[in-house]
């Protein structure tokens, strides 16, 4: 059965707020009588599931995990902008410092980071995904999300997804040093993804002539491509 005791409160180690809990569903409570925190999950509109967190780190699941939507997606009104976290916290993060849920909708991955994780979540609902105009990553900076980031990046049509360049390890540690000016700053300088196969040539590289090739027998071609 799902928790039904869960309260929702300020967490002020990590800078969120009740407001932001409410709206993303995010209680506090006591489960198998510890400290824990019960992220709650959609499927048709209808909370289905809850992803315990037993502080400080060890998590269960209770109800039907395996059809659920992404964290936060019931908050889905056609915005145009998405933007993907690994967990429910720097989801909350960014959407209490954007706070702007008419054209940006902020939800996490339900179960993070790692291999072959992301890439499962992702094919679930990719037709979800794709009807976003720009799709923001803001996975980890470690291991688990730069794996997770290579698997799902060319999923997607050239130009779709953008990526943040943190500082930090993750949006949640920005909102807790500075209530999270810097973290809005690197959201609106979020910059589209370029393969590290794709190289802009510099000036130098442009004016200067490649060498001439093998001569061939067409001398308007050969002039053209340069053999």
């Amino acid at each position: 059965e799902l928790v039904s005791n869960g309260t929702y409160q300020d967490l002020p180690d990590r800078g969120i707020s009740k407001e932001t809990c409410e709206l993303y569903q995010y209680q506090t409570g006591e489960v198998y009588n510890r400290p824990s925190h019960i992220e709650h999950y959609y499927s048709n509109n209808e909370i289905v599931a809850q992803k315990i967190r037993i502080l400080p780190k060890q998590f269960v699941w209770k109800g039907n995990k395996y059809s659920v939507d992404f964290f936060g997606q019931h908050l889905y009104k056609e915005q145009k902008r998405l933007i993907i976290t690994e967990g429910a916290i720097d989801a909350m993060s960014i959407a209490q410092v954007l706070k702007d849920y008419d054209t940006t909708l902020v939800i996490s991955l339900k179960e993070g980071a790692g291999q072959g994780k992301t890439i499962r979540e992702f094919e679930q609902k990719l037709s979800f995904l794709e009807s976003f105009e720009h799709i923001i990553l803001c996975f980890d900076k470690d291991k688990a999300g730069e794996t997770s980031f290579r698997e799902v990046v060319n999923m997607f049509r050239p130009g779709l997804i953008h990526v943040v360049d943190f500082n930090k390890k993750d949006a949640n540690e920005y909102l807790k040093v500075d209530g999270g000016e810097e973290l809005f700053k690197e959201i609106l300088n979020s910059s589209r993804y370029k393969p590290e196969c794709i190289h802009a040539p510099s000036l130098i590289s442009l004016k200067t002539p490649k060498p001439f090739g093998l001569s061939l027998p067409f001398p308007i071609l050969n002039e053209t491509i340069r053999g």
